[in-house]
């Protein structure tokens, strides 16, 4: 009786339909965590029972991993299951040096986003383009999740911005933008969080606040 090859590869090829090529590598995890992964998070974990947690640390042609995928489409409960099975969170894909949490962010996948910094995410981490969650987060305009890694982050935000650093004017750039996509109400509450004392009601005054808040 035939087995199924649990650890077979995917061979690149061009969609017939969309004309898009589909990268190749990817395997039976990679599959499970993607858009169309069928069986869930349940599926996920009986896979890792039946080919070990380290079916889930092969890349595909991309250098991707299946939680950069799981993240990338949104389905937070297979996050959730890779995350508690033992993979590295925090692993950067070959393509753009993104984490799982900086995808979630770029393809506005909020609940991945949430899942992920349940789970301790680094948000600290650049991609390759040089940037943190945080600017991805503050490009997309997702405010309470930007908040909220702004809260974690405490003064300097998720870019660690320090005086005296080398890239400080770049870093405080980057800082002011994440600020800017922020409404007053959320600035505010930002303050209380970082210890801002008497901080002023208007936007850029309490930018300017924060901002002098950094370490």
């Amino acid at each position: 009786m035939p087995v199924a090859q649990v650890n077979a590869r995917r061979i690149g090829a061009l969609d017939p339909v969309s004309k898009v090529w589909i990268c190749g590598g990817a395997t039976l995890g990679t599959l499970s965590a993607g858009a169309r992964g069928g069986g869930g998070d349940a599926f996920v974990r009986e896979l890792c029972k039946v080919a070990g947690v380290e079916h889930f640390a092969v890349e595909d042609d991309d250098g991707r991993l299946p939680l950069h995928h799981a993240a990338a489409f949104g389905r937070e409960e297979i996050v959730r299951a890779l995350v508690e099975l033992g993979c590295d969170i925090d692993a950067r894909d070959e393509s753009e040096g993104s984490t799982a949490l900086i995808l979630a962010a770029y393809f506005e996948r909020a609940d991945a986003v949430d899942a992920l910094l349940d789970l301790g995410a680094d948000f600290s981490i650049r991609d390759d383009g040089n940037v943190t969650v945080g600017g991805h987060l503050a490009q997309r305009k997702m405010r309470p999740q930007l908040l909220r890694v702004m809260k974690e982050s405490g003064p300097g935000g998720p870019g660690r911005l320090k005086r005296g650093d080398k890239s400080y004017l770049v870093k405080r750039r980057a800082l002011q933008n994440e600020l800017s996509a922020l409404d007053v109400d959320d600035l505010l509450e930002l303050s209380r969080h970082w210890g801002v004392r008497g901080a002023p009601a208007e936007k850029k005054k309490l930018i300017e606040a924060l901002l002098a808040r950094t370490p």
